[in-house]
């Protein structure tokens, strides 16, 4: 295990300094799910990202809710929307900001391999509704990694795409590591993100730290 962890420690210090950097972000969230019988759920997810380019300043602040219904062992599905304020502009959402509405239905699928590695599957589809009209409609294919041969931690690495249904391309791809592991009564989840994305023919990196508390 000190292996990995010295492995992540290696690239999470060599990405940061990796050009062109789009922008380092930080992000919290909180989740919080509520049963409401023995296979549906709904869920409430606040957060809140910060950005360090030129400066740190809030970049987003948001609200997701779902509701998930656990069709079977292996399949879940689950409708959803997101309110969020975004910044406009390099500038905190105090001063600059733009809010939206996104709304999102999923599929996830638990695929059977050898355990203890666990393999999951997600399709999201989302659309942002805006000035009175969707915008923006995008599929997202997450396939994720996890190890449960541990007894305190879980750790996971995931790859997600980003596909517009407007322009027929890949918008962005994502690369995660992380670990889930509980602390007195909660679950936490720390991870480190990579975004990649093409503009104007070349690539731009979005670097994320996160941490998800689970109460």
């Amino acid at each position: 295990m000190k292996i990995v962890y010295y492995s992540i420690l290696v690239c999470l210090c060599t990405c940061f300094y990796i050009k062109p950097v789009h922008g380092q972000q930080y992000a919290l969230t909180v989740d919080k799910s509520f049963s409401l019988s023995k296979s549906t759920s709904f869920s409430v997810e606040p957060g809140i990202y910060w950005m360090h380019d030129k400066h740190i300043y809030i970049d987003r602040m948001f609200v997701t809710s779902g509701l998930r219904y656990r069709i079977n062992k292996m399949v879940r599905a689950e409708v959803g929307f997101r309110l969020q304020s975004r910044s406009a502009s390099d500038e905190s959402i105090l001063l600059d900001s733009d809010e939206f509405i996104r709304m999102h239905a999923d599929l996830r699928l638990r695929i059977p391999i050898h355990a203890p590695v666990r393999l999951s599957y997600r399709y999201r589809y989302q659309s942002r509704f805006d000035e009175y009209q969707f915008k923006k409609h995008v599929s997202r294919h997450r396939l994720k990694f996890e190890h449960r041969g541990y007894e305190i931690i879980t750790p996971y690495i995931s790859i997600e795409q980003y596909l517009s249904f407007t322009m027929n391309e890949i918008q962005k791809t994502r690369l995660e590591f992380g670990i889930e592991h509980p602390l007195k009564g909660l679950m936490l989840e720390e991870y480190f993100m990579i975004e990649i994305r093409i503009h104007k023919g070349r690539p731009l990196f979005l670097y994320r730290l996160g941490l998800t508390i689970q109460i």
